[in-house]
């Protein structure tokens, strides 16, 4: 039994740092998320999305462009027993002060206007395999006119 599935997790997993596993309560940091991944313009591939799951995080290579557009992708992990799993993702952002009051969070909306976005497998299903990679499709885009 993989530490994943010894977890108790069983559901799609994104972590809040690298060494988490699913436990809980997860370890600091929390803010350091490498399954939220800021890709630039760029367009994420299955390929670099798995063989980067253990590290290197993603998004210190692309980081934030002010005025550019900012491809935002959230990967998860399926942690489920014996069925697959499915879920959606919302993303939001804040200004520095109010991270902590929902009321100061605003959404990040999807390439296609969408709040809400699925997680995809590989093959494109919304079906999660047990210890399958997934990631969010489309990407989230970042606003354009954020401040600095």
């Amino acid at each position: 039994m993989t530490v994943e599935q010894n977890a108790g997790w069983n559901d799609i997993l994104a972590r809040d740092n690298f060494p988490d596993r699913g436990q809980t309560p997860t370890d600091p940091p929390w803010w350091q998320s490498p399954d939220i991944i800021p890709f630039g313009s760029d367009v994420l591939d299955f390929d670099l999305l798995e063989s980067s799951y253990n590290g290197p995080d993603l998004g210190i290579r692309h980081p934030i462009l002010q005025g550019r557009l900012n491809r935002i992708y959230v990967r998860g992990k399926s942690l489920r027993d014996g069925c697959p799993a499915s879920g959606d993702v919302r993303l939001y952002y804040a200004a520095g002060g109010p991270v902590l009051n929902p009321q100061g969070w605003k959404p990040i909306y999807a390439e296609n206007g969408d709040l809400t976005v699925p997680f995809v497998a590989r093959s494109g299903s919304r079906q999660i395999a047990p210890g399958e990679i997934c990631v969010t499709s489309p990407a989230f885009v970042l606003p354009s006119d954020l401040p600095p």
